[in-house]
């Protein structure tokens, strides 16, 4: 069987993971094409600059424009996240191919012929629900900066930036299949073996300091929409490295002394080692989260980054939750046999899925409370002073938790069904 016909028929046989991947790459078209839109979009411009005849280097690149890189960015990152959690569900076949004589060559090509074939059906569908998501954007800015033109005039470039992002994004995962591919020899793509945990890179007191110092800027600092904005990007990385660093080596410290309880062992043990592998991510993630709701209420007299700022942090949490949730469920595959051993010795089902619950839980309970607490500060104060804008405050609190709950089950079960799937071959 050639690497084509055999890349096709796993691809079939293996559809739920070919639907991840291909509503990512969909997700990511849809979102690229929204923003290049709000990009390049000439209703949106700077109209004062514009209608002054000013040449492109008289006129400042607007906020927003600024926003919609940063959101485009982070979908790529999302894509090659997800491209990663893809390839390490093909370790098997990736063996096979390895062990029937083919080259690093045909396990490259065989990666290529599927994502291909994904991207093919993802990028049409994608383009289609991006044009209905950008004339909706349209409809909403142009009702709220008072313009008068048509919400269905996407300009050209969103299409063909889009295109062109797409295809920079495909070719930078192909770099990285080919990498995984050549890492991996026989042994290792059958059995994979345990990430070692990074040492932290910080004073063990200096991240809850950080995290605190933030906190009492935000209360004592006069209320000023735009100053909100340097005590949460402070906040944030105080926070992101609490997450990363402090809990996982309270755990640590909480697991030596609970040696007897095996539930609070298997479960604080793997949760330490997720909170510290994900710290980049996280970092990322609690630093957008914090920064973006600081800097809405800082653009609440600029109408397009305004609307610009609540649609990037609507997407970027998102985008960002997915990210995460993808290194966690790739994090869970090399767990597996962890929890086949247990079940070899007399572990029940019921209680390894008990594990993974309270594992999975507490993961997202800590990444939803700990940033949370300068979100909470910052929109009590806004509340006070502008009570108008509590349908804004219970949005942005909405984007931070709903997300998290949703992913929180989907970890769950792409968790318990990997654990399950190993037992079952033991069996």
């Amino acid at each position: 069987m050639g690497t084509f016909k055999f890349a096709c028929k796993m691809l079939k046989r293996e559809k739920k993971q070919a639907m991840s991947y291909g509503i990512t790459v969909l997700f990511t078209v849809f979102v690229s094409f929204v923003f290049f839109n709000i990009i390049n979009n000439d209703a949106l411009m700077d109209q004062t600059a514009a209608a002054s005849g000013g040449s492109f280097s008289q006129v400042s690149v607007p906020l927003s424009s600024i926003i919609a890189f940063v959101v485009i960015m982070f979908c790529g990152l999302m894509m090659v996240y997800a491209n990663s959690f893809f390839c390490t569900h093909k370790t098997k076949e990736f063996a096979i191919l390895a062990m029937s004589g083919s080259s690093f060559f045909d396990s490259t090509l065989y990666l290529f012929y599927q994502e291909i074939i994904i991207s093919l059906i993802a990028l049409p569908l994608g383009y289609l629900i991006g044009m209905a998501g950008a004339v909706g954007v349209n409809s909403i800015m142009y009702q709220y900066m008072h313009v008068n033109k048509s919400i269905f005039m996407i300009p050209i470039r969103a299409y063909t930036d889009t295109l062109m992002t797409i295809v920079i994004l495909f070719f930078v995962t192909m770099l990285g299949d080919s990498g995984f591919v050549y890492r991996h020899d026989i042994q290792t793509l059958l059995q994979y073996s345990h990430e070692k945990v990074v040492d932290q890179k910080l004073p063990s007191y200096l991240p809850p300091f950080i995290y605190i110092f933030a906190i009492i800027l935000l209360v004592t600092t006069p209320y000023s929409p735009t100053g909100f904005v340097f005590p949460c990007a402070v906040g944030g990385v105080g926070a992101a490295y609490v997450l990363s660093q402090t809990i996982p080596e309270l755990l640590r410290k909480i697991k030596s002394k609970r040696l007897g309880h095996t539930l609070d062992l298997v479960s604080l043990s793997h949760l330490s080692t997720s909170l510290t592998n994900s710290g980049a991510l996280i970092l990322v993630y609690v630093v957008t989260n914090v920064c973006m709701s600081a800097m809405i209420i800082a653009q609440r007299n600029s109408p397009r980054e305004y609307m610009t700022a609540i649609i990037a942090y609507i997407v970027m949490t998102i985008l960002l939750s997915i990210t995460i949730m993808y290194k966690y469920a790739a994090e869970t595959m090399k767990r597996v046999k962890a929890f086949s051993n247990l079940y070899k010795i007399g572990c029940t089902r019921k209680k390894i899925a008990s594990y993974i619950k309270k594992e999975v839980i507490l993961f997202y309970t800590l990444l939803v409370l700990i940033p949370i607490v300068y979100l909470t500060i910052v929109m009590v104060q806004v509340y006070m002073h502008t009570p108008d804008t509590l349908g804004l405050i219970v949005m942005l609190f909405g984007v931070d938790i709903i997300p998290q709950m949703i992913l929180a089950m989907i970890t769950y079960y792409i968790y318990k069904k990997n654990v399950y799937t190993e037992i079952g071959e033991v069996l």
